[in-house]
């Protein structure tokens, strides 16, 4: 392995990247400063962010896309069944050179010119591009399993060893930012997936009130509240109102929701 030198500058944003996502992930600002430094040492024209969690409740994916020209960038829930699956991302690159968890990677060229992975062009974008990206994994007895992937489109040139370093040091904090605070991000995204009539739903159990009593704050059956509770269940990958109260507090967004709900 050849000897990679940092300059000063390049040392001090690298510890400022680190202390951003070492802050904790109650801000998703603090991911958005960490990818703006990231992009004055190791400069890219886009990049993609996929999580997955493995637990005996269920599988969740979340991506968060970053780039100039992606409008809709920010966290984004990923249905099981239409995502690219991290298990399957190989199909759509190549691996080319490797620096232990961090790795060069060239599409292996859909033919689908895309600017920024949003919806189900994921794939697309991946199949089509080059970069470099990394991939860590984290396995739990009892916790689940957890894998982060990131991936960078930038110029050939950027294709070094030192690139590759850079990536791997920041990979570290970046996947622990999830594990530290997996359930806080986990939450705050599903929460964020919610429709109006769910979140107000949700906020009256919170509440305390029952169904038949949200019902007749809402003007709804309590047959169609137990319909809302369920879509509220499967979406916060819980099992009970319980778990359900228990995402809310631990995200801290009933204000929010308590504003929606009186302002419906």
């Amino acid at each position: 392995m050849e000897r990679i030198a940092l300059s000063i500058e390049e040392l001090g944003t690298l510890l400022q990247i680190i202390e951003n996502l070492s802050i904790g992930p109650s801000d998703v600002q603090h991911l958005e400063s960490a990818l703006a430094l990231l992009s004055g040492i190791l400069p890219y024209a886009s990049g993609v962010i996929l999580h997955e969690y493995d637990s005996l409740a269920g599988r969740k994916r979340f991506r968060y896309d970053f780039s100039s020209g992606c409008e809709q960038s920010g966290w984004k829930t990923i249905p099981v069944e239409k995502s690219v699956g991290l298990e399957r991302s190989a199909e759509w690159f190549d691996k080319m050179e490797a620096l232990e968890r961090a790795f060069v990677w060239r599409g292996k060229g859909a033919g689908n010119k895309v600017g920024c992975a949003d919806g189900a062009n994921v794939a697309a974008w991946l199949a089509d591009g080059e970069g470099v990206g990394g991939s860590i994994r984290h396995e739990k007895a009892g916790d689940g399993n957890s894998t982060t992937m990131v991936f960078l489109r930038c110029e050939d040139e950027l294709f070094s060893q030192k690139s590759l370093a850079l990536l791997n040091l920041v990979l570290v904090p970046l996947h622990a930012l999830f594990m530290d605070g997996a359930a806080l991000i986990r939450d705050s995204i599903s929460l964020n997936n919610l429709t109006a009539k769910e979140a107000k739903v949700l906020h009256w159990v919170v509440e305390g009130k029952t169904s038949w009593e949200v019902g007749k704050i809402l003007s709804i059956s309590e047959r169609t509240v137990k319909f809302h509770l369920a879509n509220i269940y499967s979406k916060l990958n819980v099992a009970n109102r319980v778990q359900a109260v228990s995402v809310v507090s631990r995200g801290n967004k009933l204000g929010s929701y308590s504003q929606t709900a009186r302002s419906a």
